[in-house]
Parts: C-alpha cells; sequence; structure tokens
C-alpha cells in the first residue's frame, strides 16, 4: 500500500521472507536486499521515479544465501489514484551465469586472437618497409592483407570493450577521425569485388 506495507503477497514471497504470514508487515524490514558492493538497499517503493522501474539486486534468504533477483516496481492505480504498488521479484541468477561466461569466453577469444594478429601485422608491416617488394601488386596485396588484419584488430577490441561497458568499466579516448581517409580505405578493401561484378567504385570527397 501507500505506505509500503504488504496487502497480497504469494507462498514464493513468504519463502524468500522466511516468514508464513507477510501481511500489514514493512517491506524493507521483512525482504533484505543488498547491492553488488553487499550494501544493505532500501527500495523506496512510493518513490519510483517511472511506471516501471527495475534494479538488478542481490536477495539475502532465510539461510543468508544470496540470490541474483530483478525486482520490478509498478504503480497500482484505481480511478486515476494511486492506491499502491505492484512489487515483483524475479531470480535471475541463471541469467547472470550465463552473462559471466559469455564475458569471460569474450575475454579469452579477444586474448587468443589478438597474438596472431599482432605477428602478422608486424610481419607485414617489415615488408612493407622500404625496400619495397619487387612488384606495384606485391605492395597493394600486402596493403590490403594489413587492412584487413587492422580490421579483425578492431573487431577484437569492440569485443573487449563490450565486455568492459557491460561491467561499467570502459574508458573512452577520443581521437581526431578522417572520414575522407576512412573512404578511400573503404574503397580500396572493396574494389576488387566491385570489379568481380562488372561494377565500378568511386569515392568523389569535397
Amino acid at each position: 500500500d501507500n505506505s509500503d506495507n504488504i496487502v497480497i503477497f504469494n507462498q514464493m514471497a513468504a519463502s524468500l521472507a522466511g516468514q508464513a504470514k507477510l501481511q500489514g508487515q514493512p517491506v524493507d524490514g521483512t525482504l533484505h536486499f543488498e547491492d553488488a558492493a553487499k550494501q544493505p538497499v532500501g527500495l523506496k517503493i512510493k518513490h519510483a521515479a517511472a511506471p516501471l522501474e527495475r534494479k538488478d539486486l542481490l536477495l539475502k534468504a532465510p539461510d543468508n544465501t544470496l540470490l541474483n533477483v530483478a525486482v520490478s516496481v509498478a504503480p497500482y492505480t484505481v480511478d486515476r489514484q494511486n492506491r499502491g504498488h505492484v512489487l515483483i521479484i524475479r531470480d535471475i541468477t541463471q541469467e547472470k551465469t550465463i552473462d559471466k561466461e559469455r564475458e569471460e569466453f569474450v575475454a579469452v577469444a579477444s586474448h587468443e586472437l589478438r597474438t596472431p594478429l599482432t605477428i602478422a601485422q608486424g610481419d607485414i608491416s617489415l615488408l612493407l618497409s622500404p625496400p619495397y617488394p619487387k612488384g606495384e601488386e606485391s605492395v597493394h596485396m600486402l596493403k590490403s592483407a594489413l587492412r584487413s588484419l587492422q580490421q579483425l584488430s578492431h573487431i577484437i577490441k569492440d569485443l573487449t570493450n563490450l565486455s568492459q561497458a557491460e561491467n561499467e568499466q570502459l574508458e573512452v579516448d577520443l581521437e581526431p577521425l578522417d572520414p575522407a581517409a576512412v573512404l578511400q580505405e573503404f574503397q580500396a578493401d572493396y574494389q576488387d569485388q566491385a570489379k568481380a561484378k562488372g561494377l565500378q567504385l568511386e569515392i568523389k570527397v569535397d
């Protein structure tokens, strides 16, 4: 209700609270939540900032184990008047486990791919250093291979950034970008594919 006291509950909520009857009891004193730092969290239900507000929290069970839960709060309105709130607690332990496994996979895959990429980029860079290999076509192929490796390296970096962003650990470095250079690289990468289809790829930069 509007005093944050429990009016209606289901059996699972009673089990999580370790009590048979919850009616009339305050939510904050009955269900115990913690944040990721294991600090107690008060729900402040009647102060929900949105029609449906969700928080991922830890719920302390009666045996002191911590469950990963998603806590959603929505106002209960009758005749345009707020008569209380609906509180939904959903177990997301499996989702958290899958997220953690995915993050570990991204980290391992990024590390395993980065080593051969670095070696290949170094070797090609040495081959492109003066004196260049004989034949303009050879230089062109080496440059194309180097660009492909660099693109793959960027993809690996994106995977790592994704994992860091999900953990709120991403640090952003702003760098100047030359759009004309990007377009020229695009043209060089796809020129051969265009020719194979009988097309001519042109880049015009003002």
